[in-house]
């Protein structure tokens, strides 16, 4: 990287036009991820900006690297805007404020006014959804100062796009997308934000989405399709759940059939009362060294454990005496949240069984601040080791 560097101060449209061989030795290294922005910034500095090169980066990386070659870009004729449009979306990474550049350079009002495709209309529902999430998540006065958004009429891309739903919605992904957009939307309302459209028209697009989510019944689809050659569909399950379709019982059922089937845990311990969510706590209970092989098995629980203090004993020591440091740090957190009155003399052994096995330094100090019955403080922790 400081390679580049150096040669970005000797001059990269240098090199580009007199070093062709170095030239393109530069643009391959640059294909890997790892040096795909040191490359771009390269050439920033003497504020040459080779779109072939961009382009060629844009078509081959997939991450980070993309997001940096197309906040570079330039598109120069339809093809291009059309080939980003459709193409462009399609990162490994989350990093909304890519959704102005995309909005900008693709053109997308102009777009949306005409047919799409349904890999278009896709890839455009994936940036205006974009769009909506750097509006709730970020700032005000960072997206004004670093975006300048002022040109962008949020309205009228919904609008358009929402005209566009009606020919292309019909599968329960598509449905989903607009579930998003109206749980986006309602966010605006919430927080009162208010930069890109008025408490009106965020009512308006919601009520626009909902007409097109509830044009269709989904229940039978979803009975009929849930579960297919002994497989489940998560699509499905994800739709049943926005829509307050019931499925527990038959999910229940298939995870007593598959219990390796971990995906499951979030959707049945979701659907609260009948004493439904401890039936599951009590069935992973009682095969508790399935869910002990690998570090991920118990998230779920003990997220749903942090907000149900004492319901779980036998989780919560599992997690604590866990040959990994990731369950066993969250577990103590729990603890921690619960207060000393939830340490029963199960969790006080585990707990003491856990400093023993522990090799992380803050999950150790953790746990001989419960052991203490006193809070962990992180930040004194930190100042300590400084």
């Amino acid at each position: 990287k400081f390679a580049l560097l150096l040669f970005g101060m000797y001059g990269m449209e240098k090199i580009c036009q007199q070093e062709p061989e170095l030239w393109q030795d530069l643009l391959r290294i640059a294909h890997c991820e790892e040096f795909t922005f040191a490359f771009l910034y390269s050439c920033r500095v003497t504020n040459f900006n080779p779109q072939n090169a961009i382009w060629e980066l844009i078509r081959c990386t997939s991450g980070w690297g993309k997001v940096f070659s197309i906040t570079d870009c330039h598109c120069r004729d339809e093809e291009e805007r059309l080939w980003l449009l459709q193409n462009g979306p399609d990162i490994d990474v989350e990093y909304p404020p890519l959704s102005v550049k995309f909005i900008r350079e693709t053109h997308l009002e102009e777009q949306l006014a005409q047919t799409l495709n349904y890999a278009q209309y896709k890839s455009a529902v994936i940036i205006v959804g974009n769009y909506l999430i750097m509006l709730n998540h970020f700032p005000a006065e960072v997206i004004e100062e670093q975006f300048n958004i002022s040109d962008i009429h949020l309205n009228k891309l919904l609008t358009c796009l929402l005209e566009q739903a009606e020919a292309h919605v019909s599968k329960p992904e598509d449905v989903l997308d607009l579930i998003s957009y109206v749980t986006a939307l309602q966010q605006l309302c919430d927080e009162q934000n208010h930069m890109q459209l008025t408490l009106n028209q965020c009512h308006e697009q919601i009520a626009a989405c909902e007409k097109i989510i509830y044009r269709k019944d989904w229940k039978p689809e979803i009975e009929n399709n849930l579960i297919k050659d002994d497989k489940l569909d998560y699509q499905l399950c994800n739709l049943a759940v926005e829509l307050d379709i019931d499925i527990w019982p038959r999910l229940f059922d298939f995870w007593l059939a598959h219990p390796d089937e971990i995906p499951l845990f979030p959707y049945l311990l979701s659907y609260e009362g009948e004493q439904r969510s401890e039936r599951v706590l009590r069935q992973i209970e009682a095969d508790l060294p399935r869910y002990c092989v690998e570090q991920n098995d118990l998230l779920v629980p003990l997220r749903y454990l942090n907000t149900h203090p004492g319901e779980s004993d036998a989780i919560i020591c599992a997690a604590l005496e866990s040959i990994f440091d990731l369950p066993r740090g969250i577990a103590c957190g729990i603890v921690d949240d619960w207060g000393q009155e939830f340490i029963t003399p199960a969790i006080r052994r585990s707990l003491i069984k856990a400093r023993q096995l522990s090799n992380n330094d803050v999950v150790t100090a953790r746990i001989d601040c419960l052991l203490a019955g006193k809070h962990f403080d992180i930040g004194k922790f930190l100042n300590k080791r400084k």
